[in-house]
């Protein structure tokens, strides 16, 4: 799952992980092993009333990252994703009980909706070096060390088996 990663967002500041990576270069890496191993990718745009008076370019996911035709956008105006009344109902109808998460804001939108993913007892896992808040990742660096004490898996991008954590199966992937 891949939130709010887009360039209205991306203009105002240099948005850095943990890492010194760009996010938008954390969040490629990321998409490319998720590719790489069948797996559901899904995008959550903003598009509340701040986001949408920017314009559609801006609301759209930079090049990089942008979504293939075959994944799922699924647009929000509140911080948490599931406010999005079929984002659940989707989530169910492709089986996924478990989101891998990036993206972006750390403290913010990737907060609430792995709070709410986890009351609506999805599991989560958040790509430790891959979202990104504050400068220099300086707010990513204090959500993980809260993420970390809530027991949730924390793996960095590179050492991160997403086979392991979402075994193909024997349908044609969704993406």
């Amino acid at each position: 799952m891949v939130i709010d990663v887009q360039n209205l967002w991306l203009e105002d500041r240099d948005w850095r992980t943990i890492g010194d990576v760009h996010i938008v270069d954390a969040v490629a890496e990321v998409l490319r092993r998720g590719r790489e191993a069948f797996l559901p990718i899904l995008y959550i745009q903003d598009t509340s009333a701040s986001a949408t008076c920017a314009g559609t370019n801006r609301l759209a996911f930079p090049d990089l990252i942008a979504p293939l035709p075959e994944e799922l956008v699924f647009e929000k105006q509140e911080r948490n994703a599931f406010t999005n009344k079929s984002l659940r109902p989707a989530l169910e109808a492709l089986g996924i009980s478990r989101l891998i998460v990036c993206g972006m804001a750390s403290d913010g939108c990737v907060a609430a909706t792995v709070s709410a993913a986890r009351e609506l007892d999805f599991e989560v896992i958040i790509v430790a070096d891959a979202h990104s808040s504050g400068v220099g990742g300086r707010k990513a660096r204090f959500m993980n060390t809260i993420w970390a004490g809530w027991g949730i898996p924390l793996p960095m991008t590179a050492d991160i088996d997403f086979a392991s954590y979402c075994p193909a199966s024997d349908e044609t992937p969704a993406s």
